[in-house]
């Protein structure tokens, strides 16, 4: 992959462990954000953060815990300061949301 000059290069990710993919998922908003990011292919973090009862909140909370979980684990990045792109790792955890959404009613899961 070829960097602009004076960027520099994302580190690679390590391999995605499964205890690492599945704790992506112990989350209501991280579910949420994965499930929309596999249907939509990028969004924006106001987007998300204004389906909440409290944006600004909410907007802090996908800033300062959400997003930089996901990050670390290469299955998000963040594009500029306000959309999310799939990361190296996102394939896994997109084969993952379609199986479990797929499945949601029989599994009696509160998937979104």
């Amino acid at each position: 992959m070829k960097h602009k000059q004076g960027e520099t290069p994302a580190a690679p990710s390590k391999e995605l462990s499964t205890d690492d993919l599945f704790q992506s998922f112990a989350n209501r908003t991280r579910r949420s954000l994965l499930t929309r990011l596999v249907s939509e292919g990028r969004i924006r973090i106001d987007e998300i953060a204004s389906e909440a009862d409290d944006p600004g909140t909410k907007r802090l909370e996908l800033r300062h815990n959400h997003l930089p979980k996901l990050e670390s684990r290469g299955i998000i990045r963040w594009e500029d300061s306000d959309r999310v792109v799939p990361g190296e790792q996102f394939d896994r955890v997109a084969a993952v949301v379609e199986l479990l959404h797929g499945h949601s009613e029989e599994l009696d899961l509160e998937w979104r």
